[in-house]
């Protein structure tokens, strides 16, 4: 699921960070004009300094732009914010300034950063915000200067930083638990409430992407259509409450009798379908008569007053490439046989004609 959550939240918030990271662009060349005020000489020098701060939020907003994986757009937020760091530690060094002015660009990033991050994890974007911390204690451990106590610099920084973690923190857990429930309906949205197989949007989607491996591998898909025989007769006889058990224990048998890999829906009142990747016709045949043998034997208790429910199924079989290119044309050639073995006399399999 995390890679799930993972693509969502990018997916969500990227266009969010790309807006902001637009007007992101702008901020170290209004930091350089403070430079310039509080020192017209130094701020000369810096200019180009700040424009490749401003270069490293523009890397980080044509990631985005471009749609790059969220992979690549970590690895480009990394570089950005260690260029625009190192960049504000040789500019603090450059231009005498006092030390609350230095603390003002890192509360820019503390403001900044978590938001134009937000389409990425929060473990990484708290590894980019202690990275951030860690690179101007390294610049004075090498001897260069910052211009103003490193000691009160890290008073004052190390807590916003733990303060930008901990509304991350709380973030994470308010989008994560958004994402689950979503995640929920669009599973309760996919399956019929009945049987809790998947219903015929759910199944087709899913079958699509199974033909579609398939066709790409060159490897050979099976498709079933079932129908209940005599449905209306059981509702007419036992009544609609025994026609729902006999739904509910032909969707059990159809889960039990299929591997996990295969597609199974309800697409119909009474019909039902299945997609078996990496089978091909006369094994599909094979499958379709197990599954019709082990229905034949179930005996459905559903309260009836005329005792247990027996009920047989009728199943045509089609193939891919042989029969049908597509998912629609497959269906169809199955429905086909499926209806040549009602007229042959019900509870039987067709996977010819």
């Amino acid at each position: 699921m995390e890679p799930d959550y993972l693509e969502s939240r990018y997916a969500q918030y990227r266009r969010f960070a790309l807006r902001l990271g637009g007007v992101t662009v702008f901020v170290p060349l209004a930091l350089w004009l403070r430079d310039y005020l509080d020192d017209a000489q130094g701020g000369l020098r810096t200019l180009p300094y700040r424009i490749l701060m401003s270069a490293g939020v523009l890397a980080y907003v044509l990631a985005l732009a471009l749609r790059a994986p969220w992979r690549v757009v970590l690895l480009t937020a990394y570089v950005a914010v260690l260029v625009i760091d190192v960049v504000a530690c040789a500019v603090w060094g450059w231009v005498p300034i006092h030390s609350v002015l230095g603390y003002s660009d890192y509360m820019y990033m503390f403001l900044l950063a978590p938001l134009l991050l937000l389409p990425l994890s929060l473990r990484a974007v708290a590894g980019v915000l202690v990275m951030a911390c860690l690179v101007p204690n390294l610049y004075a451990a090498f001897g260069m200067p910052l211009g103003f106590s490193l000691a009160l610099f890290n008073m004052v920084v190390w807590p916003a930083c733990a303060l930008a973690a901990f509304w991350l923190y709380e973030f994470d857990g308010v989008s994560r638990r958004l994402f689950a429930a979503q995640q929920q309906m669009r599973e309760q949205a996919m399956r019929d409430p009945l049987t809790q197989l998947g219903n015929r949007r759910h199944f087709e989607e899913r079958a699509k992407a199974a033909l579609a491996a398939a066709r790409r591998h060159a490897r050979p898909l099976a498709g079933l259509m079932i129908d209940i025989d005599s449905f209306k007769a059981v509702n007419d006889r036992h009544g609609h409450g025994a026609g729902n058990e006999v739904l509910r224990a032909l969707a059990g048998t159809l889960t039990a009798s299929l591997r996990e890999s295969d597609v199974t829906g309800r697409i119909g009142g009474e019909e039902f379908a299945a997609v078996l990747p990496e089978q091909g016709l006369e094994r599909a045949a094979a499958v379709a008569e197990r599954l019709r043998a082990a229905v034949e034997r179930l005996r459905v208790d559903a309260g009836s007053a005329h005792g247990r429910v027996e009920v047989t199924i009728s199943i045509g079989v089609a193939a891919f490439p042989g029969d049908a290119e597509t998912l629609e044309g497959l269906l169809e050639c199955a429905d086909a046989r499926l209806y040549l073995a009602k007229q042959a006399g019900r509870n039987r399999v067709v996977s010819t004609g």
